[in-house]
């Protein structure tokens, strides 16, 4: 390999722009083998596939610690020509073969690319080690902009469309590699030229990603339900695929209703409407409807409003005045598109279409409500476990006491669930925020009713006050429930439920009454957003994930135990790619609150990390920086220093600054984060130029390798720290080991 770094062809500035284009590819295509195996597979299996994907960068990094000496220049040009083929049929595969039951299978097709890339890495850091600061400039800028790209990208090709255009980043990767390689140029090029025209020209995207054959086979689909259990012929009517969602409109046999599927399991009815009432009014009969019969409803929002059913509920229960929140803005496309089917209810009158997160709208509103609405905002109808690893902050104690400020004093709150541990969990959080207001335990029961239906889904329903229900709402409820197949599971005066009945006349803490479920009922908490967690230890994916990473990670570390200097390599970049993910996944999301939107936290965040990362790269070697570690190296130390003040800071500012406009979002987030940034791109190109200057043989692939398998673990471990502790703790621990190098460096950089 030696013949690369004395290639006269190529400059630090070609290997930059290489470097740019190849990790740019590489984080795109994470994130749309997110979005792949999100409308395939339930939520749990997306993170464990996804992540299992992501080790190959390190055992792509494993493979030339090993085999270095079998790689050459020429071998090194033409990778990411393969590389650039390779996201295209691997993808393809998993696009167009049927529903795979193994799902490693999925994980294996879906790494090759990632191995290929962390070969190509970690190949160009071993050669040009001396500019290693400048290598990961160009590394950490590409995946930046990758991580705005992806939105803008999706937005405007869809999935096919964008994958075309993540391979054509590799090949311009490549014809920087080969300049001056005439043979090697003119397949580039070529490959570049079919590639432009296949993304450009809409009709062959379209024709290709319509035939998604694995999301129309997988048993974890909406479709598949359908299908099955119902024994229905379903057919897609509509489709868009953008940077949030795959969306979808399903035919269902009926022709009152058709069925807006969101990442293939999420669903929301639309039901036919041409404007009279009086024909959807056998929409009273289900219990959706059920606490429309109580008080007033001329001021009603609706939260998570999706096809426009819980619209027509309000309606029917006589609002004069609806506030509809719907979050994804394909569902309301989708909506606009049917119209005529559904008699345009957006565009009614007393109907006031709001485009954003939920939680967000009530934290700004100054509007009081007489009911707010909830009706099943996250509805899986295959499995809905599959949202216990992502967090909510629809659900939390937070968002409960904001809903009842913004209440009427005699308003109604009400909460459609899937299953029964929602409900409870639901009602636990309620007591709790109910208690804090001032109401007392002993007339807790007085303030909440829950019903569910006998057969079929149980769809249990809960419906709070901030008063206690009268005799009277009580009465209006028990007869409206009579004729229909729906039974009381706690309502005041007639039937309160033993549970909650209990813990009302018994002397036992809140907190002991929450450890006597058998599930984890604690209600979730800003900080620690995980409402669906229902697991009182950690979730069993996580351990496996945790252990068959360290496991790798053991057999590497006895390979190299006998190496002095590769145990330094070893524990040094082991630490750093544990600490930068303890820090970086609890940034993104904790900020998703306070963009209002995932997607957008998750590029907000990454942009400004990696971009400011790259600036602090690039500075690393300089003599500001220098002068800065003359006796020690203060850098490690001013991580946690930032870290702590960058939650600090994220505290206030996402308080006071709620109410800014998305632009000025974004620029907050990037000066707040740009500091941190900053300091958290100087300590991995250190290390590698302590390589060079120690000249640790096959030090770099190492690096690179423990430093990814390292960088996925530290994702699972601060998940699970975020789950159980809170965002904070994640945080505080990565500050730590930072700390911990300042105090005792391996290498000492």
């Amino acid at each position: 390999m030696n013949a690369l770094s004395k290639d006269k062809n190529l400059n630090k500035y070609s290997l930059i722009l290489s470097l740019f284009f190849v990790s740019s590819s590489l984080f795109i295509y994470e994130v749309l083998t997110t979005r792949l195996f999100s409308t395939v597979l339930v939520y749990h299996f997306v993170f464990l596939v996804t992540s299992l994907s992501i080790l190959g960068l390190g055992i792509g990094a494993i493979i030339v610690f090993l085999y270095h000496d079998k790689f050459n220049s020429k071998l090194l040009t033409l990778m990411p020509v393969v590389l650039a083929i390779s996201y295209i049929v691997c993808t393809l595969i998993i696009y167009k073969l049927p529903y795979i039951k193994l799902f490693l299978i999925y994980s294996v097709l879906a790494s090759l690319p990632f191995v290929l890339g962390g070969i190509i890495l970690s190949l160009i850091f071993k050669e040009f080690k001396q500019i290693g600061h400048l290598l990961y400039f160009g590394d950490l800028l590409g995946s930046s902009f990758g991580s705005i790209g992806i939105i803008l990208l999706m937005d405007n090709l869809g999935f096919i469309g964008t994958l075309f255009v993540v391979s054509i980043m590799a090949l311009l990767g490549g014809l920087f590699l080969s300049i001056k390689k005439r043979r090697q140029t003119i397949l580039t090029l070529s490959l570049l030229t079919i590639l432009l025209i296949l993304s450009v020209y809409k009709p062959i995207r379209v024709n290709i990603e319509k035939n998604f054959t694995a999301y129309f086979t997988s048993p974890h689909t909406a479709i598949s339900y359908f299908k099955q259990n119902k024994e229905l012929d379903v057919k897609i009517e509509y489709t868009k695929w953008d940077s949030i969602s795959r969306t979808d409109v399903i035919d269902v046999e009926d022709p009152n209703r058709k069925v807006i599927i969101t990442d293939g399991g999420a669903s929301a009815p639309m039901v036919k409407f041409n404007g009279d009432l009086r024909e959807v009014s056998y929409l009273k009969e289900s219990i959706e409807y059920i606490p429309f019969k109580l008080g007033k409803n001329d001021n009603t929002l609706i939260i998570g409003s999706g096809g426009g059913q819980d619209v027509l509920l309000a309606l029917l229960g006589n609002a004069k005045k609806i506030d509809a929140v719907e979050i994804n803005p394909s569902t309301i496309d989708a909506v606009k598109k049917y119209k005529k089917f559904n008699g345009g209810i957006y565009n009614l009158n007393n109907v006031k279409l709001y485009i954003e997160d939920g939680r967000k709208f009530i934290e700004k509103t100054e509007k009081k409500y007489n009911h707010i609405y909830l009706g099943k905002v996250f509805s899986n109808v295959v499995d809905y476990s599959a949202a216990m690893l992502s967090e909510n902050y629809i659900y939390t104690e937070e968002a409960y006491k904001e809903y009842f400020d913004q209440l009427k004093d005699d308003g109604i709150l009400t909460f459609v669930f899937n299953d029964i541990r929602e409900l409870i969990k639901s009602v636990n959080t309620a007591v709790k925020v109910l208690m804090e207001n001032g109401i007392k335990k002993s007339d807790i029961t007085k303030h909440f009713i829950l019903i569910e239906n006998k057969v079929g889904f149980p769809n249990p329903v809960a419906i709070y006050k901030k008063s206690p229900f009268t005799r009277n709402e009580v009465k209006i409820i028990s007869e409206a429930i009579k004729p229909l197949n729906i039974k009381i599971v706690s309502m005041p005066y007639i039937s309160e439920n033993p549970l909650y009945n209990y813990y009302q006349e018994k002397n036992i803490s809140y907190g002991e009454f929450i450890e006597s479920f058998d599930f984890n009922a604690r209600p979730a908490k800003d900080n620690r957003p995980f409402f669906y967690d229902y697991t009182k230890g950690l979730p069993n994916i996580l351990l496996y994930m945790l252990l068959g990473i360290l496991i790798v990670a053991g057999f590497i570390f006895v390979y190299i135990n006998k190496y002095k200097q590769l145990r330094k390599v070893y524990t040094y970049f082991s630490l750093l790619g544990l600490a930068f993910m303890l820090i970086e996944i609890p940034l993104i999301q904790k900020t998703i609150l306070f963009i209002g939107s995932t997607t957008r936290a998750f590029s907000f965040i990454l942009f400004s990390l990696l971009f400011s990362s790259g600036i602090g790269s690039f500075l690393s070697e300089s003599k500001i920086i220098a002068n800065f570690k003359k006796k020690r190296d203060y850098i490690f130390l001013m991580i946690p220093i930032v870290t702590v003040c960058v939650i600090a800071s994220m505290s206030i500012i996402f308080r006071t600054q709620k109410d800014v406009d998305i632009i000025m979002k974004f620029f907050m987030v990037m000066i707040l984060m740009f500091p941190l940034g900053l300091f958290l791109g100087m300590p991995f190109p250190k290390g590698i130029k302590s390589i060079a200057t120690i000249n640790i043989d096959r030090g770099v692939p190492l690096a690179w390798g423990i430093n990814g398998l390292m960088s996925v673990a530290g994702s699972v471990l601060s998940l699970a720290i975020s789950m159980k502790l809170g965002f904070n703790y994640s945080l505080i621990l990565g500050g730590l080991l930072y700390f911990i190098i300042f105090i005792r460096n391996p290498l000492k950089v």
